[in-house]
């Protein structure tokens, strides 16, 4: 008496496809919204790692001219980094327009340098 598998092993396979089919479908678009959030969040860390810098120059270099604004280009994107004195501290802002043209504003302080 011979068994016939025919039926079983097209169900299985089918089941095995329909089951990678719909994991590929699931994961597809989250690694594109990974790789999305991955690329403003590097953006961001670019404006703030250049607002740094700006600030460095700020406390030891400029002692006289607060408030002052610079306006520089960052990854193609235009970039506003304005200083103003608050108190001790000097208070540097980057004004950008982001791959989402979403208008952000991140800023730092640092304490006033004075030899």
């Amino acid at each position: 008496m011979s068994q016939n598998y025919n039926g079983f092993i097209s169900l299985t396979s089918l089941y095995s496809f329909s089951l990678f089919l719909i994991l590929s479908l699931s994961l597809l678009p989250i690694v594109a919204t990974i790789q999305a959030e991955q690329s403003f969040l590097q953006e961001e860390r670019h404006v703030v790692h250049a607002l740094a810098n700006e600030l460095q120059q700020a406390l030891y270099y400029k002692k006289e001219a607060f408030p002052f604004v610079i306006s520089t280009t960052i990854s193609s994107e235009p970039v506003t980094i304005s200083f103003t004195i608050d108190g001790e501290m000097i208070k540097g802002c980057a004004h950008w327009s982001t791959i989402r043209h979403e208008e952000r504003k991140e800023c730092l302080y640092g304490k006033l340098y004075v030899q």
